[in-house]
């Protein structure tokens, strides 16, 4: 499957990344694009995977996660990184998890709700026979966080 974007796919992944779609013809007038024109190639995105689900975008902190951290896991052994990387990924408060080269083996992005949440998973982390050690850095503010980029270039 081809997967080169048109002017118009950037159009939309663009529009989609600023705003919720409400509805076609909204995103119509804001983007000059025809709604009929808009539906398919949203529909095509999704087949193509390059629009994995559209969801709300929410305020985390206001639901109540307020305790963000970066956690460097070192381990023993680097053949233990598919088993532990497994275990991870469950932990609903594990947002992200990275195989890193350099200083430490995986990179665990938390977000929870208290301080005591965050020492539990470190704790656990520390609790694994794989696991050397647990690096952990404490975000203060969050100036920006987004699993996606703030605009597309056109290439």
């Amino acid at each position: 499957m081809d997967s080169k974007l048109t002017l118009n796919d950037y159009k939309i992944l663009n529009y989609l990344l600023e705003n919720d779609l409400q509805n076609y013809n909204k995103m119509s007038k804001e983007t000059g694009i025809p709604a009929s024109t808009i539906y398919t190639n949203i529909k095509n995105l999704k087949k193509k995977g390059i629009i994995k689900k559209m969801s709300p975008q929410m305020d985390l902190e206001k639901l109540g996660y307020k305790i963000f951290a970066a956690l460097e896991i070192e381990v023993h052994n680097m053949r233990d990184v598919d088993e532990i990387q497994s275990t991870l990924k469950a932990k609903p408060d594990i947002i992200g998890l990275f195989k890193m080269s350099g200083n430490y083996d995986l990179l665990a992005l938390v977000l929870t709700k208290n301080p005591l949440a965050l020492e539990e998973i470190i704790n656990n982390l520390l609790k694994m026979n794989q696991v050397k050690n647990v690096h952990g850095n404490l975000a203060l503010h969050t100036y920006k966080f987004s699993s996606n980029p703030s605009s597309l270039k056109i290439e």
